[in-house]
């Protein structure tokens, strides 16, 4: 069984919002392509501070 600890990393602290993100529309929020697993999480550009708010795997 596959981690999400195996899967390539995200490089949020260079780059919170990478072309790869998918939007949420105008939520704030962002869902980035991490292999089987779902990311959800909102970059705060005034704190420099990225939350992750959810992390599941694909059903």
């Amino acid at each position: 069984m596959r981690s999400l600890a195996d899967e390539p990393r995200l490089s949020l602290a260079d780059e919170p919002r990478p072309e790869e993100a998918r939007a949420l529309g105008g939520s704030g929020y962002y869902r980035p392509p991490v292999g089987d697993w779902r990311v959800l999480y909102r970059p705060d550009d005034e704190t420099v501070t990225v939350y992750v708010v959810k992390v599941g795997r694909v059903a």
